[in-house]
């Protein structure tokens, strides 16, 4: 159902060009009648989570002017992609560094196997959340507006990884870390992308809905971990997440002792007095949204 509605709600499908990783058992892979779709398809005992799929998705860029990374079971609206080219085009007036953008998306869900949107469309900010463990960090996105349009895109402290677009560079300036297995690859993408000099936004209008219900709408909501796919891994789902939360952990922390992972235009710090966070004594303070630091 994406790969139709992103094509077919275009404003020029023919410039669309997508790039999917798909991780099943082969009999499950989808095909598409459209030749603008590119597969790279893995067994799930092959896969190693989130990051190492975006970044097969990623390789597939071919230096196409603008980006795209969405999640699947998704839907957009009428010319979607001419939308996401004037957000861009009217960030780029208001700093002269690259810009991205990212949003939490509107709900959709299905009655009776109806799709249905839930509510008026809303534009979503994002927000940041310290958990139990030094690197889960999460994002919830909240609404500024009951409408779905402003004067001009707003400035964003937090890229989430379902929906984010920019000026295509980004997929090579902005390496995905495929050793983040789940936990940490939001604020991971974010830092990269701050700390290179990157200014994050979110879009001034609403742009596409997202189905987060699919457990209760499909019943078939499979997790990378399931135990049946866990079984065929050589190297299991909870040695790479512990991985994976250590160095995230290590590196907002400033004890990384690996190598180069965020950038040089700007520092962590530069990144925390920005979006009103200290990550080593894990509070958010200030406001988030207007970027008002309160020391305190």
């Amino acid at each position: 159902m994406t790969i139709k509605n992103l094509i077919q709600k275009a404003y020029n499908p023919k410039n669309i060009v997508i790039g999917i990783c798909q991780q099943n058992d082969s009999d499950k892979f989808i095909t598409t009648e459209y030749d603008n779709v590119k597969f790279l398809n893995f067994k799930p005992e092959f896969s190693k989570g989130v990051c190492w799929a975006r970044n097969k998705s990623n390789s597939m860029y071919n230096g196409e002017e603008l980006f795209l990374q969405c999640d699947s079971h998704m839907e957009f609206v009428k010319d979607w992609d001419r939308l996401i080219a004037n957000e861009v085009c009217m960030a780029n007036k208001l700093t002269n560094n690259p810009v991205v953008f990212a949003a939490y998306p509107s709900a959709y869900q299905f009655k009776n196997g109806i799709r249905f949107f839930v509510g008026n469309p809303k534009i979503y900010l994002t927000k940041l959340m310290f958990m139990d463990h030094p690197s889960s960090i999460i994002l919830t996105g909240y609404a500024i507006k009951n409408n779905f349009i402003l004067d001009r895109p707003i400035k964003s402290r937090y890229l989430n990884g379902g929906f984010m677009f920019g000026n295509g560079a980004f997929l090579r300036d902005i390496k995905i870390d495929t050793d983040i297995y789940f936990h940490g690859e939001e604020i991971m993408t974010t830092l990269k992308a701050y700390t290179n000099g990157y200014d994050l936004f979110h879009p001034s209008r609403h742009i596409c809905w997202h189905n987060y219900n699919r457990l209760k709408d499909h019943g078939d909501f499979v997790y990378h971990w399931n135990q049946d796919d866990e079984s065929k891994r050589i190297v299991k789902w909870r040695t790479l997440d512990d991985k994976s939360k250590k160095r995230v952990a290590e590196i907002i922390s400033g004890i990384y002792k690996g190598g180069n992972e965020l950038g040089s235009v700007r520092t962590i710090q530069d990144y925390e007095k920005y979006a009103c966070v200290k990550f080593r004594n894990r509070i958010v303070y200030g406001d988030g949204l207007t970027g008002i630091y309160k020391d305190n």
